[in-house]
């Protein structure tokens, strides 16, 4: 069988797809049932009986061996345009219909449609109007004055007694349920604004075929809308908003320049072809609650961060006023299908989510193409956007290409969490009155965010860090921005506890090298510390109490309006953040029982790190972020003391320096003295270094703040390991306020006594303590009291500091 490139026929804009489509449908379906297409380098590739001159004389109907092209019977009796009503305002419309009538000798192919169209006169010249109201209940159908209930009966009429091709029209533009849902491949039932897109379909018939004569250029629009052969002319009437390059406006198509002559054709065969966007539309009208959504492939819009998309044109509380009517993925297959097959696809018209739901809008359908929960075989999906433009005139515009992947991606499961959140935003957060700005940018934000990790999901590139941890951070500014917000607190929960996977150390994960990244991951893994005198929950929360307004409810968060806990400022310095949180988190635990300290983590942060926030290194608003970020993610419970214990044991232990090796320069920068262990790591030898780097003062005073018990005694003989019998810190809220105050000398002096009565005897004196390279400025006494609340990985360094040697 021949093989036909039809170059006329390519996936953009949207009119040529479903031109494409058009065509492959009526050859398989009126000439040739063998008929296959598939895509191939942008056009379709039809295989079929037809070469290039038979295929056009079987749409002009000059192939004596068979009728031609039958058209379907496209009607619109519920509008007031298309010609059915004594008092409807096209004249033009109604002599067209009847000149279709009465050409039914001389084109036997416009039978079928001829057929329909009386059964419809008939229906409407009999059938009286039931709205119950005495001044209207004798008023025939057939009048312009029709009520919102009438066109509804009507339509349920027509699908109850007109027959199947007449049904699959009816069923691609619109469905019926309690009331009439429409597509958004034919505007409300057939109309495009004023413009009835029925009474086009039949004036453009008209030109192509005839009835009685079609017009001179008709094999020459024919030549050039299959085969993209140059034709010299074309029809001033619109080709709607299928062909954006017909619409009347400087730049509003693909070019640079105004309205374009339209080829009939390519609208009579893009209609034809959008007929088979039709299947299984009532059937999942229910799992939608939309009739939008019901149509296969075709979604609600959500701004997924293209620079060619804008958040104006989101889904409003007045649907009315929404600027883009929806999105239609349409697929793109690269094997040979029949026609059949093809109606199978866009009949199911699945895409479906991870958790086998079907998408809703637009960043929930990349996640079901990149787990491949779509039909096999489907190559690709063209992404296009109905959006209003100049007035009320609609485009299709085509917004992205999104490829199917080969395998499923590990993306999916972390993205899934957020669902319930996402859902909820989506459905409550839309442009209106009540809603204000920043809450709508921080959803777009975050879908945005989901939207570009699930792209290079699709394209098979490796998931970014950066990628996972955008995605957290809009998270977290959502809820912080709805949890200043009444309204969105009434309407929206906060999002749920994520697992431990988004910062796990294997597979995807959110982490990175940087140390903003590890100094993130200690301070929002403070976990959750005592027993609340008043109530079963935690007297200390997890951090993300510290941060917005919540109280954990079981598995779940839940708003909480009077809540103390959250201080988090977003006017303050990192610093002065840090050190609010710890001392409400001090505060706090004065109402619960147990001995140790709210600033439990087993995820510690590194001398390193805590050096090079000291020294003003870091990008202190990018740490601030994701501190935020990684407060949504569950590090769980405080665990038993005997296992806080163990892991103690095995993970801290305390080296002998050897004091007199330690000495300061003169800038008052501790170094590592000749003396070295050569069992030592590079990584512990850089680690001891920073640990030395920092002011003396933060050893002392870093032991007072530590979560767990104090590390091992340091001994002039070697290392000294944990017993698990240390002794645990004295709850140091007073040291705290010292610091705050700026009062550094007196915090040194009580940080030793507090030491001192456990145990654990400074290297100097205390008048030693207020001078030297122990002494701290007012700033850097404020600063250090932020710097405290971050658990440290091995305090047992801090310990052999500052701590005097056993001999024993």
């Amino acid at each position: 069988m021949p093989i036909l490139t039809l170059h006329g026929c390519s996936p953009e804009p949207l009119g040529n797809y479903l031109k494409a489509l058009g065509v492959f449908r009526l050859v398989a379906e009126q000439a040739d049932p063998a008929a296959r297409a598939w895509w191939e380098a942008g056009v379709l590739r039809l295989t079929t009986r037809f070469d290039e001159t038979a295929l056009q004389s079987f749409f002009l109907g000059q192939n004596p061996s068979d009728l031609g092209f039958a058209p379907s019977p496209i009607f619109a009796p519920w509008g007031g345009r298309p010609g059915f009503y004594e008092l409807g305002s096209n004249g033009g419309a109604k002599e067209r219909l009847e000149r279709l009538v009465s050409s039914e000798s001389d084109r036997k192919q416009l039978g079928p449609a001829i057929s329909v169209l009386r059964k419809l006169r008939d229906l409407l010249s009999t059938h009286q109007t039931w709205n119950g109201k005495a001044k209207k209940a004798e008023f025939p159908w057939r009048s312009a004055d029709k009520g919102k209930k009438d066109k509804n009966l009507l339509m349920a009429t027509c699908r109850n007694t007109m027959p199947g091709a007449f049904i699959d029209w009816m069923d691609a533009c619109l469905a019926l349920e309690d009331d009439a849902s429409f597509g958004i491949l034919f505007g409300t039932g057939g109309n495009e604004g004023s413009a009835d897109i029925t009474n086009n379909f039949w004036l453009f018939i008209e030109h192509c075929i005839g009835f009685p004569k079609a017009h001179e250029d008709s094999g020459q629009w024919l030549a050039s809308s299959l085969f993209s052969k140059a034709r010299l002319s074309g029809l001033k009437e619109t080709s709607g908003q299928l062909f954006p390059s017909s619409a009347k406006g400087e730049n509003i198509g693909q070019g640079f320049t105004g309205a374009t002559a339209t080829n009939p054709w390519d609208v009579v065969l893009a209609m034809e072809g959008s007929m088979l966007f039709a299947g299984a539309m009532t059937k999942r009208l229910s799992q939608h609650g939309r009739g939008k959504a019901a149509f296969p492939f075709m979604l609600d819009h959500v701004g997924t961060g293209q620079p060619s998309e804008s958040g104006r044109d989101e889904p409003q509380q007045d649907a009315r006023k929404s600027k883009c009517k929806g999105e239609i993925f349409i697929p793109l297959w690269d094997k040979p299908i029949t026609v059949s097959e093809l109606k199978s696809l866009l009949a199911e018209g699945r895409l479906q989510t991870p958790a086998g739901n079907p998408a809703a809008y637009s960043v929930q359908a990349f996640e079901a193409i990149a787990c491949l929960g779509v039909s096999t075989g489907i190559r690709a999906f063209r992404r296009v956007g109905f959006f209003e433009r100049r007035g009320n005139v609609n485009i299709a515009a085509t917004l992205e290409v999104v490829p199917v992947p080969r395998r499923k991606s590990g993306l999916l499961p972390l993205i899934d969490e957020l669902k319930p959140f996402r859902v909820s935003a989506f459905r409550n957060l839309r442009e209106g009155p009540a809603i204000p700005v920043r809450l709508l940018s921080a959803k777009q934000r975050l879908e945005g965010s989901i939207a570009q990790a699930l792209r290079d999901a699709c394209h098979e590139s490796e998931t970014k860090s950066s990628d996972l941890q955008m995605i957290l951070r809009s998270a977290a500014a959502l809820l912080r921005e709805c949890s200043v917000t009444k309204s969105a607190r009434s309407s929206i929960a906060p999002c749920n506890p994520l697992s431990t996977r988004w910062v796990s150390s294997e597979g995807i994960t959110c982490l990175d090298k940087s140390p903003e990244c590890g100094l993130a991951r200690a301070i929002a893994s403070l976990l959750p510390w005592g027993e609340s005198k008043k109530s079963t929950e935690s007297s200390v929360g997890p951090l993300l109490t510290n941060l917005v307004p919540v109280v954990r409810m079981g598995k779940w968060w839940a708003w909480a309006e009077l809540s103390r806990s959250r201080v988090w400022s977003e006017g303050a310095s990192l610093l002065t953040n840090l050190s609010t949180v710890l001392r409400r988190r001090l505060v706090d635990s004065q109402s619960g029982n147990g001995e140790v300290l709210p600033l439990v983590s087993f995820h510690p942060a590194s001398f390193s790190d805590l050096w090079r926030l000291w020294n003003g290194e870091l990008d202190e608003y990018r740490l601030a972020e994701l501190i935020r970020a990684m407060a949504l993610v569950d590090f769980g419970t405080e665990r038993e003391q005997s296992k806080l214990d163990l892991w103690q044991s095995t993970n801290d232990t305390t080296p002998t320096l050897a004091q007199s090796g330690v000495w300061f320069d003169a800038n008052n920068t501790a170094r590592l003295g000749l003396r070295e262990d050569t069992s030592l790591s590079v990584h512990e030898k850089q680690e001891r270094e920073a640990a030395f780097a920092l002011p003396r003062a933060y050893a002392l005073l870093k032991l007072c703040f530590l979560g767990g018990r104090l590390p091992a005694l340091p001994s002039e003989k070697g290392t000294a390991i944990r017993t698990g019998h240390e002794p645990f810190p004295n709850p140091p809220l007073r040291l705290l306020n010292l610091l705050l105050g700026g009062r550094s000398a007196e915090a040194m002096q009580t940080a030793a006594r507090m030491l001192r009565g456990r145990g654990y005897s400074p290297i100097v004196p205390d008048s030693v303590l207020t001078s030297g390279e122990w002494s701290l400025s007012t700033e850097d006494s404020q600063r250090m009291a932020g710097l405290l609340l971050i658990p440290v990985r091995r305090p047992g360094v801090l310990a052999a500091l500052c701590i005097k040697p056993q001999h024993n």
